[in-house]
């Protein structure tokens, strides 16, 4: 028996039984199992309106690095958004001087 630790939350009994059938068929390895889910959980990901903001932005002499808003689409877009962030705090950082206090 395979045993998921899932939270309850706000959550559809569908949407579970989607999944696992999804996962099931994605990883035959699987097969039939007889699978017991614990608990079911959900989060928020916020969204904004225009999509995804993903830049940099200059205020009181400081630079920001925006990188926020993908809404549901934040666990794919994840890793892509963060290798644009740290592209630009790269940009930035390598105008920067070393300064050493030693």
């Amino acid at each position: 028996m395979l045993t998921m630790a899932i939270r309850s939350g706000d959550t559809y009994k569908v949407e579970s039984e989607s999944i696992l059938k999804r996962t099931k068929e994605l990883l035959p390895i699987m097969g039939d199992a007889d699978v017991e889910v614990l608990a079911v959980a959900s989060g928020l990901r916020p969204s904004r309106e225009g999509g995804a903001r993903v830049e940099a932005e200059t205020y009181d002499q400081k630079t920001i690095i925006h990188n926020y808003g993908a809404g549901g689409t934040g666990f794919q877009a994840g890793v892509g958004m963060a290798i644009d962030a740290v592209e630009l705090a790269g940009d930035i950082l390598e105008t920067l001087r070393p300064c050493s206090v030693l």
